[in-house]
Protein backbone atom coordinates (compact mmCIF):
# COMPACT_ATOMS: atom_id res chain seq x y z
CA UNK A 1 0.00 0.00 0.00
CA UNK A 2 1.23 3.64 -1.21
CA UNK A 3 -0.27 6.82 0.77
CA UNK A 4 0.36 10.37 0.05
CA UNK A 5 -0.58 13.12 1.69
CA UNK A 6 -0.68 17.07 1.51
CA UNK A 7 -2.47 19.51 3.71
CA UNK A 8 -5.76 19.24 2.19
CA UNK A 9 -5.36 15.93 -0.30
CA UNK A 10 -4.88 12.49 0.25
CA UNK A 11 -4.94 9.23 -1.68
CA UNK A 12 -3.76 5.67 -1.59
CA UNK A 13 -3.54 2.62 -3.69
CA UNK A 14 -4.58 -1.01 -2.28
CA UNK A 15 -4.78 -3.92 -4.54
CA UNK A 16 -6.84 -2.71 -7.67
CA UNK A 17 -8.10 0.38 -6.15
CA UNK A 18 -7.25 4.03 -5.65
CA UNK A 19 -9.05 5.53 -3.26
CA UNK A 20 -8.99 9.92 -3.10
CA UNK A 21 -9.56 11.98 -0.44
CA UNK A 22 -9.77 15.38 0.56
CA UNK A 23 -10.57 19.08 -0.58
CA UNK A 24 -9.57 18.47 -4.03
CA UNK A 25 -11.70 15.29 -4.17
CA UNK A 26 -14.20 17.03 -5.69
CA UNK A 27 -12.47 17.65 -8.91
CA UNK A 28 -12.40 14.78 -11.89
CA UNK A 29 -9.27 12.85 -11.41
CA UNK A 30 -7.08 12.35 -14.51
CA UNK A 31 -4.70 9.36 -14.39
CA UNK A 32 -1.84 9.53 -17.38
CA UNK A 33 1.11 6.81 -18.08
CA UNK A 34 4.84 8.29 -17.78
CA UNK A 35 4.61 9.94 -21.28
CA UNK A 36 2.09 11.87 -20.35
CA UNK A 37 -1.09 10.44 -22.10
CA UNK A 38 -4.55 10.37 -20.34
CA UNK A 39 -5.20 6.88 -19.47
CA UNK A 40 -8.25 6.82 -17.48
CA UNK A 41 -10.39 9.92 -15.85
CA UNK A 42 -13.17 9.24 -13.22
CA UNK A 43 -15.33 11.33 -10.93
CA UNK A 44 -15.51 8.86 -8.16
CA UNK A 45 -13.52 8.41 -5.14
CA UNK A 46 -12.62 4.52 -5.52
CA UNK A 47 -11.31 4.09 -8.65
CA UNK A 48 -10.87 0.74 -10.28
CA UNK A 49 -7.24 0.41 -11.73
CA UNK A 50 -7.41 -3.19 -12.61
CA UNK A 51 -7.60 -1.96 -16.41
CA UNK A 52 -4.03 -0.44 -16.15
CA UNK A 53 -0.95 -2.41 -16.98
CA UNK A 54 1.55 -2.54 -14.13
CA UNK A 55 4.34 0.90 -14.30
CA UNK A 56 4.31 4.65 -12.88
CA UNK A 57 1.10 6.66 -13.39
CA UNK A 58 0.36 10.15 -12.35
CA UNK A 59 -2.16 11.57 -10.74
CA UNK A 60 -3.57 14.95 -11.25
CA UNK A 61 -6.56 16.43 -9.76
CA UNK A 62 -7.00 20.23 -10.08
CA UNK A 63 -3.95 21.82 -8.84
CA UNK A 64 -2.33 18.51 -7.19
CA UNK A 65 -0.27 16.36 -9.23
CA UNK A 66 0.97 12.82 -7.61
CA UNK A 67 2.50 9.88 -8.93
CA UNK A 68 1.88 5.71 -7.82
CA UNK A 69 2.91 2.49 -8.81
CA UNK A 70 0.49 0.06 -10.27
CA UNK A 71 1.76 -3.96 -9.56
Amino acid sequence: MRQLRNSSFSFKVTGNSLMLAGNNSKQPAVIMDVLGKTVLTSDSRKINISSLNNGIYILKIGNFTGRFIKK
